[in-house]
């Protein structure tokens, strides 16, 4: 592990923390670990598996890391490391369920739940920050989003902005004050860029 811009106990109370978002795990993860994480082939370093970036996390900050936490962290690692998100609506679906809650999409009856509106919007909002690039939403996606849309204007009643604006002003609260436990403001792009 590299010496940290922040102390370690601050570090392994995020990691935790099954609440923590992924911005500051990935943080976190770059902090400790720099170019292992996502590797460079510049360098000639292959990205780490996730199974032992977490083994690390856990032994290095003496943190037993929540099944959320892992999820959240290799969510955000495959948005930032491939276009699937944007490009894939089941990516989509499954990254955007683990950054908003933990879960990496339970499949019941084998199709995942829906995605909601504000589920939807807080990835795009997220893997943006994070990305060091501007990559567009594809068509699939789009299609899917757009579908998320009009079910859920259905079911509120076309009430559909104050809950999603609520949603987001509460997830960007949370997100600034987990990042000012290590230290770090919005926006993090350069501590997780990959190229």
């Amino acid at each position: 592990m590299r010496p940290l811009p922040f102390p370690v106990e601050a570090a392994a109370s995020l990691l935790r923390e099954s609440g923590t978002l992924a911005t500051p795990l990935l943080a976190i993860c770059m902090a400790a670990y720099g170019d292992d994480v996502f590797g460079d082939a510049d360098k000639g370093i292959e990205a780490v598996d996730p199974i032992e970036l977490f083994a690390r996390l856990e032994e290095d900050f003496r943190a037993e890391l929540p099944e959320a936490v892992e999820n959240r962290i290799q969510a955000l690692m495959m948005a930032i490391s491939t276009d699937a998100f944007y490009e894939d609506p089941l990516v989509f679906s499954s990254v955007a369920a683990a950054l908003a809650d933990g879960d990496l999409g339970s499949m019941p009856d084998g199709i995942l739940e829906d995605l909601t509106i504000p589920e939807a919007m807080w990835a795009i909002y997220e893997v943006g920050h994070c990305r060091d690039d501007d990559v567009a939403l594809g068509p699939q996606v789009l299609q899917e989003l757009d579908a998320i849309i009009r079910s859920e204007a259905e079911e509120l009643g076309g009430e559909v902005l104050p809950h999603f604006e609520r949603f987001m002003h509460d997830q960007k609260l949370d997100l600034a004050s987990q990042l000012a436990v290590i230290g770090l403001r919005l926006p993090i792009a350069e501590l997780t860029a990959t190229s």
